[in-house]
């Protein structure tokens, strides 16, 4: 039996329709948001049927700290919140960071610098869909060995995010002041543990990431060019000592109100197997609207004489309204067909989403 989750907090926090960007000032602030869905999801494909219809949410609330001393260093920490119900872990974000001429150093639980250059022609969302929510996305039993982003289900992607990205694992980052539009970052993970946990357990180790990117305004027109690497030691139960290396490239342009995107991405594991991913999406703005079409194709090619290897296809719709400052409407959907080799019947996945948000 296949099942279908629901849109997650880390897929939700990906939103264009976020809470307002704050503005760089001393001293505490704070914002939030909460969202609800109402989502419709079906998995055809031979005796694996399944459907799916329920409400969910998803909501945060951010606490900012910053000052600047009179030497010019500024310093301060972010803390992000969950507070769904049921949501076994409260703090997504929680970390402290030191800026000035030099760059930006940040320490504790945060996305890594791959993530931060990241412009992987999905805007962080499933099935290469472009400032909106899918919803709903099938898991590891729709998808085989696609799982939740650990190395052992290097299977079929979603998105062109990179498999193993560090998510927001304790870590040490650096990010370089931008030189005429070109900045960098790097960071280092020793393990997936998080927060108070101190462990040398864990799906991998020595996780050490790398963000380039280019950022310019032209007269009439915006790009972003984004080029991300992470590479570290698998340990996850399943594959054991053997070295990911994750590779992507992004390019962003707006345009008369329009936003074009598109990445390639390849996750590769010794003796395991890589995925490629390509993805591309288009926005248009008008008025209090945002509409948005996007397309997604991933393949896996494994070298262990196990796994199966697959194709995945996906096409995806949205429409967001902006009804009043800090509430937004939309509804978004989502088609794709996952293929196996062998007489594995194809199995397709169709789902619809429709939700409000309310930030501030």
């Amino acid at each position: 039996m296949k099942k279908v989750l629901l849109t997650s907090s880390a897929l939700a926090a990906t939103f264009a329709m976020t809470a307002p960007a704050m503005a760089a000032e001393d001293g505490l602030t704070w914002n939030a948001f909460t969202r609800f869905f109402a989502t419709q999801a079906n998995v055809d494909g031979g005796s694996n049927d399944d459907s799916l219809g329920d409400f969910s949410t998803n909501s945060e609330i951010h606490l900012n700290y910053q000052t600047t001393a009179d030497n010019g260093l500024t310093y301060g920490f972010k803390i992000e919140l969950e507070t769904d119900q049921g949501n076994n872990n409260n703090v997504d974000e929680n970390y402290i960071f030191v800026s000035g001429d030099f760059g930006k150093i940040e320490l504790g639980d945060d996305d890594a610098a791959s993530e931060d250059f990241d412009i992987n022609g999905t805007s962080g969302f499933t099935f290469g869909q472009l400032n909106n929510a899918t919803g709903a996305a099938p898991d590891e039993d729709f998808l085989s060995l696609l799982g939740d982003n650990t190395v052992a289900s290097i299977g079929v992607r979603t998105s062109t995010e990179l498999a193993i990205d560090s998510s927001d694992d304790t870590k040490i980052s650096y990010f370089t002041p931008s030189f005429g539009g070109f900045s960098a970052g790097v960071s280092y993970v020793p393990n997936d543990s998080q927060g108070q946990d101190l462990s040398d357990d864990g799906d991998f180790e020595d996780l050490f990431a790398l963000g380039l990117g280019y950022d310019h305004s032209f007269d009439s027109a915006d790009l972003a060019v984004g080029f991300s690497a992470v590479t570290a030691t698998v340990n996850d139960g399943t594959v054991q000592d053997e070295t990911y290396v994750g590779l992507s490239l992004g390019a962003e342009v707006g345009v008369a109100g329009f936003t074009f995107s598109a990445n390639v991405s390849n996750n590769d594991v010794d003796n395991v197997g890589d995925v490629l991913t390509y993805a591309a999406a288009v926005s248009y703005s008008f008025g209090a609207f945002t509409a948005n079409v996007g397309g997604l194709y991933s393949e896996s090619d494994f070298d262990d004489g196990i796994a199966v290897d697959e194709e995945f296809t996906a096409a995806t719709a949205g429409l967001t309204y902006n009804i009043a400052p800090g509430l937004q409407a939309f509804v978004a959907g989502t088609a794709g067909t996952l293929e196996e080799d062998g007489n594995q019947p194809d199995e397709d996945l169709l789902s619809v989403t429709t939700g409000v948000q309310v930030s501030f």
